[in-house]
């Protein structure tokens, strides 16, 4: 039974009216004041803006949600012109963001990466049915080596090259360790045949300038669209490394990208002030945001 605020919906007066509204469209008894998709969809909004009025939530139609709230709808938003085919998802960790990748880009192939065996085993058995979603256990970085991973349990989101990421800097946690074979994203690109990567999402506390910098030729070929990424500080910290904002900035902008918006994951105040979040850039903005051509892209 679907709920809200431990309320079943089919109790809620708002929701009743939505169905009875949808109920009524269906056998084509429209309200006299509705006569056009735009007037339909201004009295859905006005139910349902009725519907959630005495509460804190705000809720908003995907086109006109502002910026900074959702990445990937911002990322549909803003790409309309040229939906994204390829997405890479570095750092897939179990595949939330290869899931979401699914949803929101319909045309989108997907690439997830996760390097942990434990991890990847995960990731591909929840992706399994998934056909746009390709799983490799590889890792990325600005070479071609073997480089230590520690490893903070299974399925952990903090597994890293970095042993003084800002999370473990943050909150210490005992660690394995796993030499783990590395490679970067241009040879990987080359070897598949991949010529332009529309969305790179890289998330590997700590690592992810290293990450970008192995795909400067296609950065250089301005064959990448979006990028997101996380961070916790502008500057760089005293007792922890990467995670930096200035380093990613520094880097994409060298190459003509453009911040798009910030989205804070969490904060804990009560120990430095502690921080997650991510941004998103966009490569060469005039080909992104120009307007659809007439019949789609």
């Amino acid at each position: 039974m679907l709920t809200f605020a431990g309320t079943p919906l089919k109790r809620i007066p708002c929701f009743i009216e939505l169905t009875d509204y949808a109920e009524r469209t269906r056998a084509g008894a429209f309200s006299p004041a509705v006569r056009t998709r735009k007037e339909h969809d201004a009295m859905i909004g006005e139910i349902v803006t009725r519907c959630f009025r005495p509460s804190p939530l705000r809720v908003f139609l995907r086109k006109k949600m502002p910026y900074g709230i959702d990445p990937w709808n911002d990322v549909a938003r803003l790409s309309k012109s040229r939906p994204v085919r390829v997405a890479f998802d570095v750092g897939a960790n179990v595949g939330q963001t290869a899931r979401a990748f699914v949803r929101y880009f319909p045309r989108a192939e997907v690439f997830s990466f996760e390097p942990v065996p434990d991890t990847f085993d995960i990731l591909k058995r929840k992706t399994r049915r998934l056909r746009r979603v390709k799983v490799y256990r590889i890792a990325f970085g600005d070479g071609h080596r073997k480089e230590k991973m520690y490893i903070y349990g299974k399925a952990s989101p903090f597994n890293s090259f970095v042993r003084d990421a800002p999370f473990m800097a943050y909150s210490p946690k005992p660690a394995t360790t796993s030499d783990v074979e590395m490679v970067t994203i241009d040879s990987f690109a080359e070897e598949n045949g991949i010529h332009r990567i529309d969305l790179l999402k890289v998330d590997t506390e700590g690592f992810d300038i290293q990450v970008l910098r192995g795909a400067r030729m296609l950065f250089e070929k301005k064959a990448v669209g979006f990028v997101f990424f996380e961070f916790n500080e502008i500057t760089p910290m005293d007792n922890a490394t990467g995670g930096v904002f200035l380093e990613m900035y520094e880097f994409l902008s060298g190459y003509g990208f453009r911040l798009v918006a910030i989205y804070t994951d969490y904060i804990k105040p009560r120990r430095n002030f502690f921080s997650v979040r991510n941004a998103l850039f966009v490569g060469n903005p005039a080909e992104w945001t120009s307007s659809p051509r007439r019949g789609g892209a």
